[in-house]
């Protein structure tokens, strides 16, 4: 039986969800208004009319075809037949014929995504759901990527696995079964969001595998302590280097330029003439830190905490200190945020 969780509402001409359709309702009465299954349906009198369901012991409220109503000749609509493809649901096949209109609109053969061309035929159950190939001078060095819809079908789930680069080739899994049916309405942040946030983890992962450099100095900063350690002499420029416990560790003269600090752990950490620019410390712990003549040029110092921290001959021409905690803060020939120095203020 198939289940829905947003359909069409003929008298308020829109998508509702399955909530909002409940508030609709009047009593035991299932019906809130005339629902389809979708719009095109509806105006192409085919597809099913729905009526509402409500929750109880280990079923949640969702749409349901009404009983009867429909010859088996046109009880299915594409989107049915797009859910069955993959054996899926029918907020599977809603999702997807949203992306399919997302992913035809963006621009070919330029960023971000250069596309050359897309394959869009839903055939095979483990088979990807969109296939972007690639134009040959893309950047990144992908052939292809391929993009997985998955929500409740979880063989599918187990052998596609999760995001992640194989070779030339990306491979995007987006899971929509936690989603509630507020959420599977909201597509910008769900659907074009969720995908740019893993393009971004793909492109960022082959990255890093072509800079051998970088993969070791993620895996030794990315997890654990590197407290007390000694990095002089280590490249970190834009290193994410967030919740990393650099407690008394070394880092005079450090390139630290557009690095991701945020809720690191900088207590009583030495970064003399550290070049610390664009570097995000929102919100840092800088207890004691030794910043003296460090370069903080356009640093986020949002909500952190530099109690007793030494920022002489430091330059903080632009960084944004906003709710940072200054107590006992050493001052000395320190360039302030808006470029006057400390010891005319």
């Amino acid at each position: 039986m198939k289940k829905w969780s947003v359909a069409y509402n003929f008298n308020l001409n829109d998508e509702i969800d399955i909530n909002e359709a409940m508030e609709l309702r009047i009593g035991k009465d299932p019906r809130a208004g005339d629902l389809h299954c979708h719009k095109s349906c509806f105006e192409g009198k085919s597809g099913s009319r729905l009526l509402t369901i409500r929750k109880a012991i280990n079923r949640k409220a969702h749409f349901r075809r009404w009983p009867g109503e429909y010859t088996k000749a046109n009880t299915n609509c594409s989107y049915q037949n797009i859910s069955d493809s993959k054996r899926e649901s029918m907020d599977y096949s809603q999702f997807y014929i949203r992306f399919q209109n997302f992913i035809n609109g963006e621009s070919k053969n330029t960023e971000p995504y250069f596309i050359h061309e897309i394959n869009m035929e839903p055939v095979g159950e483990f088979a990807p759901d969109f296939t972007i190939y690639h134009t040959k001078n893309n950047p990144y060095g992908f052939s292809q990527t391929k993009i997985h819809i998955i929500d409740e079908n979880k063989r599918r789930r187990k052998k596609i696995g999760l995001t992640r680069v194989e070779g030339n080739v990306a491979i995007i899994v987006i899971r929509i079964s936690e989603y509630t049916p507020e959420q599977l309405k909201n597509f910008k942040r769900g659907g074009i969001e969720k995908f740019e946030l893993n393009w971004k983890y793909v492109i960022k992962d082959t990255t890093q595998k072509k800079n051998p450099a970088r993969t070791k100095r993620s895996e030794l900063l990315s997890h654990g302590s590197v407290r007390g350690k000694d990095l002089r002499g280590v490249d970190l420029n834009g290193a994410d280097l967030s919740r990393v416990d650099l407690y008394r560790a070394c880092m005079t003269g450090v390139d630290l330029t557009g690095a991701d600090l945020s809720y690191a752990n900088l207590h009583s950490a030495d970064l003399r003439n550290a070049r610390m620019s664009n570097v995000n410390l929102t919100p840092g712990y800088l207890f004691k830190a030794n910043l003296t003549d460090a370069d903080l040029t356009g640093a986020d110092l949002r909500n952190a905490y530099l109690g007793g921290a030494n920022l002489a001959g430091a330059n903080l021409t632009g960084a944004d200190l906003t709710a940072a905690d200054l107590t006992d803060v050493t001052w000395n020939n320190t360039t302030c945020p808006d470029g006057t120095n400390s010891n005319d203020n």
